[in-house]
């Protein structure tokens, strides 16, 4: 193949070497930053012999080369002045446009993202909480003694400085110094500020006098205005006195916005959310926690069950306990495990009642969910119902008996005791959920899948290259793959940070950016694991290869490791895609063997 004039043919077909700002390539396209899009003549490109197709993506035009690539990038770079950028400064970020529904999904990923790193040390408080609180029970008057005084102390600093630690976490979610917006929030709890009593003002502005320890929105809306005020300075101090000028303004300016309007308001909204919750739960306590034990498990899979998070804290500051949120995470989890049981009880072959019976034992005893809910509800009809159901009846039953959670600990029927006072009232509901969920998914329960089962043999099986959630190809958000221009293949939404290699073989292609390999089984057979979407811009940031080209493997083996949530932060789609070049034009029929294999090739 004539590598150069291919080259020519593409430069005449996007505009001349003129409309393009710079190029660079992945491991099967060839990527333009161009001044206008508009003057692509995208059919006649694809219409050039050698290219597989072409999309807009992330800021670029994206022209599919597969083996052809590096020859082709070699002669672009070799006969033409163009910038080879890297890949971080190559790609523009993508911008979302405004809508209610975007808008909507950025607050809730602060929110839930903000309060994320919070838990962790809630947690640690709420489990002391619990020990001191069996202390009261068991030896009368020892509230007095200094070794519970002291370890209540610590016990409640969690919190108490609430406000700080989700300011760390609001930081790290804008990807911002943690440090002004920790001062800031330690400003909100100041014992000089606390006691301040009478009409105080802020250079003529009325500053409301509240309570903002153990809050959390005054300080998600401090952190948010420090981040933009700290730009704004940045931008417009001239730099021979920034470094003097720019932290102080910006601590000044946000601090009165803070305390004049945005924690005062951060503690209404607060107020009215556990008002509301309050209400919901005199009016109709029984229904709200049966509804949401049904919803999370759905909510887990769509990836936005960490909302809950920031409301659930704001019951237990507020209130000190939670009858809403704590219970349904315990009880969804009891009727996942449930429904793994009923499952287990119907299958034929010991290895698989194994199998369910370990999942089913991994939701309930250790709170790990996701391999009952991916895994088995989404597999069986009868398990997805038998969960729902199972936790909307347990959900009813906890609401109707008032159950309510004291302490912040993880999911786990082993953490019974937070409910305190409850707990009977709690053990009733998760006896509920377990056998309500075992028994509607053992009398629903048909196997589809034993006439494909047997249908399969060792040598064709493909291994999922990642947990999560199995999609189609074809609902890829990117048309060179969802239009199958590479080829047939699968794809997943993971869920873990690991990438398994598909079947046994050899590591042919490691691209350097560590986000896509290529892998040849031992019969020819050639796949690309292609990590996430546009992924080459993080330029390797979020990933860590454990194998190197020509390197044979296992199916199951790890080939790499993955920070997704890092890379969900940065913005990039994470559905990883296992693809087949080799393949095209013909249909296969994916389907999940067990917990470990899916197809057959």
């Amino acid at each position: 193949m004539n590598y150069k004039e291919m080259v020519n043919q593409i430069l005449s077909h996007i505009g001349g070497t003129g409309n393009v700002v710079n190029v660079s390539h992945c491991m099967t396209r060839l990527r333009f930053v161009l001044l206008d899009e508009e003057k692509v003549e995208r059919e006649e490109i694809e219409k050039i012999d050698g290219v597989i197709g072409s999309t807009f993506g992330a800021g670029q035009y994206q022209i599919v080369l597969g083996k052809h690539l590096d020859k082709v990038f070699e002669e672009l770079m070799k006969n033409y002045d163009f910038e080879d950028a890297d890949s971080e400064n190559s790609v523009k970020k993508i911008k979302q446009p405004l809508n209610f529904k975007t808008i909507g999904k950025a607050i809730i990923d602060y929110m839930s993202g903000s309060v994320s790193p919070v838990i962790t040390g809630l947690m640690a408080g709420g489990i002391l909480k619990l020990f001191l609180y069996f202390a009261t029970m068991l030896f009368s008057g020892i509230e007095e003694n200094s070794t519970y005084v002291l370890i209540s102390i610590i016990a409640n600093t969690p919190f108490y400085f609430m406000p700080i630690l989700v300011a760390y976490g609001a930081s790290r979610k804008l990807d911002c110094s943690p440090v002004l917006p920790m001062i800031l929030a330690c400003t909100l709890i100041d014992p000089s500020f606390i006691a301040l009593e009478g009409n105080q003002n802020l250079f003529g502005l009325d500053v409301p006098l509240l309570s903002y320890s153990t809050t959390v929105i005054p300080a998600m809306l401090s952190t948010f205005v420090v981040y933009y005020v700290e730009k704004f300075f940045n931008q417009i101090v001239p730099g021979i006195i920034k470094n003097v000028m720019s932290l102080p303004l910006t601590f000044l300016v946000s601090f009165i916005i803070t305390i004049v309007f945005l924690a005062p308001l951060g503690n209404t909204i607060g107020n009215y959310v556990v008002n509301g919750l309050v209400w919901l739960n005199s009016f109709a306590a029984p229904l709200s926690l049966g509804v949401l034990a049904a919803l999370l498990p759905f909510m887990i899979m769509a990836g936005v069950h960490t909302l809950v998070a920031p409301f659930m804290l704001e019951n237990f500051s507020s209130l000190g306990f939670d009858p809403l949120f704590r219970p349904a995470l315990l009880l969804q989890l009891l009727a996942v495990g449930g429904a793994a049981f009923g499952v287990a009880f119907r299958q034929k072959e010991k290895s698989k009642r194994v199998d369910m019976v370990s999942i089913g034992v991994s939701a309930i005893v250790a709170g790990i969910t996701e391999p009952g809910i991916f895994g088995v509800n989404m597999k069986y009809k009868s398990a997805m119902i038998g969960c729902t159901i199972g936790a909307f009846v347990g959900g009813i039953t906890g609401g109707l008996l008032g159950i309510k959670a004291f302490v912040m600990t993880k999911n786990t029927i082993l953490a019974l005791p937070v409910f305190q006072d409850t707990i009977v009232a709690a053990a009733i509901a998760c006896i509920t959920t377990i056998t309500i969920s075992f028994i509607v998914t053992y009398i629903l329960y048909k196997d589809k899948h034993t006439k494909n089962e047997k249908s399969l043999t060792k040598g064709n099986i493909i291994k999922p290259i990642a947990e999560g959630q199995r999609i189609s190809i074809e609902d890829v958000n990117d048309q060179v793959f969802s239009k199958k221009l590479m080829g047939e293949g699968i794809a997943f939404i993971p869920n873990g940070n690991q990438i398994y290699a598909p079947f046994d073989g050899t590591i042919v292609t490691v691209f350097p950016t560590k986000h896509a390999y290529g892998v040849k089984r031992n019969d020819g057979l050639e796949a690309i694991i292609h990590i996430g979407l546009d992924t080459v811009s993080a330029n390797g940031e979020g990933f860590t290869s454990l194998v190197e080209t020509n390197q044979k493997v296992m199916a199951g083996d790890i080939i790499a490791e993955v920070d997704f949530e890092y890379l969900k932060k940065k913005g990039y789609d994470v559905t990883t895609i296992l693809v087949f070049p080799e393949i095209k034009n013909k249909k296969i029929e994916w389907t999940l063997v067990d917990k470990n294999s899916v197809a057959a090739i």
